[in-house]
């Protein structure tokens, strides 16, 4: 019988699937941030709060969707609870929420030590980072071992959810990369911001596509387990 967070190996699909699927939506993403022009429709594509912002917004409120559809309340409260949380911390991020409502961003160290900033604003900013932080150590605490049973035993839902966090550690390096090369003494052309934020704004809407493809295959594997279970019953009492 399948465990709260775990996956039958022997019911996941062929891997050779997921490479495909995996391969095609990684070549995808490239070719949006090659091909696609900086405007649609007088739309900005790349910029903050632009096209590419708003489906990734999108896409993991989907997956948080699919979640709650595909597995029920129920479900979603006992066993996805802090898969949720993370969903939804995602979306607030992409919202620029940690810089919307305080005086600068709550990320920078200068934010806690500033004159200017107000003791309310701190302090909500410590009570959201104490919250981030228990929401991350609850998931990982959970699910980290079954993760690493699933990777070495090439899981297809787990390699989506690798792939989704290879793209999230991507995005981190490419942000701001010009400005961050500049300070060790490599000097690049203005060009290149361009660059960096077009491959950093598509590789972040790859994150909840990968996350989509991971829960759709977790209920897929978790259908059909059950539907082998009920049969060996029926099997069993005949």
């Amino acid at each position: 019988m399948m465990k709260d967070h775990e996956i039958s190996i022997a019911a996941r699909p062929r891997p050779s699937a997921i490479y495909v699927v995996l391969t095609c939506l990684s070549l995808l993403l490239v070719a949006i941030a090659t091909i696609l022009p900086a405007e649609i429709a007088g739309i900005p594509v790349y910029d903050e709060d632009g096209l590419i912002e708003d489906l990734t917004v999108l896409g993991y409120a989907l997956c948080a969707v699919l979640i709650l559809i595909l597995g029920g309340w129920a479900f979603a409260r006992t066993k996805a609870l802090g898969i949720l949380a993370i969903l939804f911390l995602l979306i607030f991020r992409e919202l620029n929420f940690h810089t919307r409502f305080t005086t600068m961003s709550m990320t920078k160290t200068s934010f806690y030590l500033s004159a200017d900033v107000p003791f309310v604003e701190k302090l909500a900013a410590i009570l959201v980072g104490a919250f981030v932080i228990w929401v991350g150590l609850t998931v990982v605490l959970r699910y980290a071992r079954p993760f690493l049973i699933g990777l070495r035993a090439r899981q297809p839902m787990i390699l989506a959810i690798a792939c989704a966090m290879i793209g999230a550690v991507l995005s981190e390096v490419l942000d701001g990369l010009r400005r961050k090369l500049a300070d060790v003494g490599l000097v690049l052309p203005e060009s290149s911001e361009q660059v960096f934020t077009r491959f950093e704004e598509t590789i972040e809407l790859g994150i909840p596509l990968f996350l989509i493809i991971a829960v759709v295959m977790y209920f897929s594997s978790r259908n059909l387990e059950e539907s082998r279970a009920l049969g060996q019953r029926r099997e069993g009492g005949s």
